[in-house]
């Protein structure tokens, strides 16, 4: 071999070699452009999932602040209610007091208009004797 064929080698080796250092160095980057499109995909990904995240926190305290609010809602109605039934009851009560005190009062009543009539019935027994009496004395004043 010559230096003719050494240089011949050399210059076809180096070829190659730059050959397979480009393609390393082409997929170097390629590999990189990739991963930054990876990176840039998740990126973006990542702020949409922490977007709505934050969201869905808002909306999350949202609905316990509704929820707080509905509570107390039913508390207080709850509370109404009690005072209703509280009310009704007492007024059942008042009204069977009621019922039974009219039961007696017409009974009172009843008795009160048999005593009335018994009475009517007496005073006009008594009216006729008194006129029986008054016509059988003018008889006698006549006759004396």
């Amino acid at each position: 071999m010559d230096w003719g064929d050494i240089i011949a080698i050399a210059i076809s080796a180096g070829g190659v070699l730059t050959i397979l250092v480009q393609g390393l160095m082409t997929r170097k980057v390629t590999q990189a452009n990739a991963i930054d499109k990876l990176s840039s995909v998740y990126e973006r990904r990542l702020e949409a999932l922490c977007k709505r995240a934050e969201n869905l926190e808002i909306r999350v305290d949202e609905v316990e602040m509704e929820s707080d609010t509905q509570k107390t809602e039913i508390l207080n109605l709850r509370g109404e209610l009690q005072g209703r039934e509280s009310m009704i009851k007492t007024l059942q009560q008042e009204n069977q007091t009621l019922k039974s005190q009219v039961k007696k009062l017409i009974k009172e009543n009843v008795c009160k208009d048999l005593r009335i009539e018994d009475l009517t019935n007496k005073i006009r027994e008594l009216e006729d004797r008194l006129n029986r009496y008054a016509k059988a004395s003018d008889i006698d004043q006549i006759g004396e």
